[in-house]
């Protein structure tokens, strides 16, 4: 198992996947649903992102009942190549590249906010802030 903050992160090397479970409590299948589409928008326009899998089923995320009202939610990506670095291991050129491809994302995306918003509507917004003041910062960009 990977480290992950709010998920369980598996590696498959066997399948050169990783698997990502968490839990309805923390994000619901919605927001896991709107995540994979941002990130099959912005791969459709060439921004380099993880690619999302589908599984057996043909689905790109697997909700699985917890026996306790909740869900297990499941989304598998493509493993890419390379290492995390830590910051103090950032040079010039690699901070230069990643300020380049983040811009890129902020750019494209605008074309996709009011996609999702249409997909999901407000209950999408309402969820990823319910209760989690915490939480906002990761989601107003649907707004």
């Amino acid at each position: 198992m990977l480290d992950g903050f709010e998920s369980f992160v598996f590696d498959d090397r066997g399948h050169e996947r990783v698997i990502r479970v968490g839990h309805s409590a923390r994000r619901t299948a919605d927001l896991v649903r709107a995540e994979v589409d941002w990130l099959l928008y912005l791969a459709a326009h060439d921004v380099p992102v993880a690619e999302a899998l589908a599984s057996g089923d043909g689905n790109l995320i697997e909700e699985l009942d917890d026996a306790a009202g909740g869900q297990f939610v499941a989304v598998a990506f493509r493993r890419t190549r390379g290492e995390q670095l830590e910051i103090r291991e950032w040079t010039p050129a690699f901070t230069r590249h990643y300020g380049a491809v983040l811009g890129r994302m902020h750019r494209v995306s605008d074309g996709q906010r009011r996609r999702i918003q249409r997909v999901f509507g407000q209950r999408l917004i309402g969820a990823a802030v319910a209760g989690r003041k915490q939480e906002q910062h990761e989601f107003l960009y649907w707004e």
